[in-house]
């Protein structure tokens, strides 16, 4: 559009200049003078031109006629047309270079599918026999022995841990009760070097000796498991409603000499309704005897396998 505006102005300054060219080379001839006798009108034109002879006066250039008998030029289809006149041609502002497109870094975590069949370089996978000599859980040699706390039969689904200096065992149930109670010493040689032998062969293992203990000599026993028969005066129960003990004296729960269960133990060792079942009963049981700071001497019980009878 800007092009068109100026090819038209340029049309206009030409035709301008040719008529201004030929307007001056006419020159206007002085108007005669007047008879003093005869008065002559005032002229309302305030330009009165004198009777000398003088250049006659610049006449301003006009804009073009915006009339409508001015029939503007047609358009020609060639957008270029030189001027009559040297002109300097307009400035071209340079364009920026097109930005080259900078390739993106191939994301490794993206897979492509090449279009050309790859050989892998992957090595062959290969299988080997289990040695039967490495052992296994089926390899360790448990018929006969028994549960070092509880005193019941081994199972090795139950997880089991062996001592490694007097080789007694425990399942994970029992593990978790002498760390909690007897500070992860074992209950027969009182040592700590207790490990998980599930997944390894271990050499043959054995029973704890078991001592039975009467209200006298308790007290040179703690820490160990000890087998105990005795009258049961009553059933208490904690404050908070989930511990019992099944007291063998009659006595205050933190005085007297008992059975212990504690809040995780009481539905396996049978339940709320059983323990306090076992007031006036004569019962034999066996257990880790501790000697507890505020509570003291007592028989923790885990398992219902622990009572060995009542009557």
């Amino acid at each position: 559009m800007l092009v068109v505006i100026w090819i038209i102005w340029i049309i206009w300054a030409v035709i301008y200049l040719r008529k201004e060219s030929s307007k001056r080379k006419t020159r206007v001839s002085p108007r005669p003078s007047v008879s003093s006798s005869v008065p002559t009108l005032r002229d309302t034109n305030p330009y009165r031109p004198s009777t000398s002879s003088q250049t006659p006066p610049r006449v301003s250039p006009q804009p073009p006629s915006t009339s409508t008998s001015s029939v503007p030029p047609a358009r020609d289809p060639n957008p270029f047309r030189p001027s009559t006149f040297s002109q300097t041609p307009p400035r071209v502002s340079p364009q920026p270079p097109p930005a080259t497109s900078v390739p993106r870094a191939r994301d490794l975590n993206i897979f492509r599918p090449s279009t050309f069949t790859r050989t892998s370089t992957r090595p062959a996978i290969t299988f080997t026999e289990i040695d039967a000599s490495a052992g296994s859980p089926i390899d360790l040699d448990i018929k006969g022995l028994v549960d070092a706390l509880t005193g019941a039969p081994l199972t090795l689904s139950l997880g089991l841990f062996q001592c490694q200096r007097c080789q007694v065992f425990y399942q994970l149930q029992s593990f978790d009760v002498i760390k909690s109670e007897n500070g992860g010493r074992c209950v027969s040689c009182q040592q700590t070097k207790i490990i998980n032998v599930s997944r390894r062969r271990e050499q043959r293992g054995r029973n704890v000796d078991v001592s039975i203990i009467t209200l006298e000599n308790y007290r040179q026993y703690v820490g160990r498991v000890i087998t105990f028969e005795g009258h049961v005066y009553n059933v208490k129960t904690s404050k908070r409603g989930t511990d019992f003990a099944v007291m063998f004296e009659n006595r205050s729960w933190a005085k007297g000499f008992k059975m212990v269960v504690l809040r995780n133990c009481v539905v396996r060792v049978g339940g709320t309704a059983y323990l306090k079942s076992l007031a006036g009963h004569r019962v034999r049981v066996r257990g880790l005897l501790v000697n507890h700071a505020l509570f003291g001497y007592q028989i923790i019980v885990s398992d219902r396998a622990m009572i060995l009878g009542v009557q």
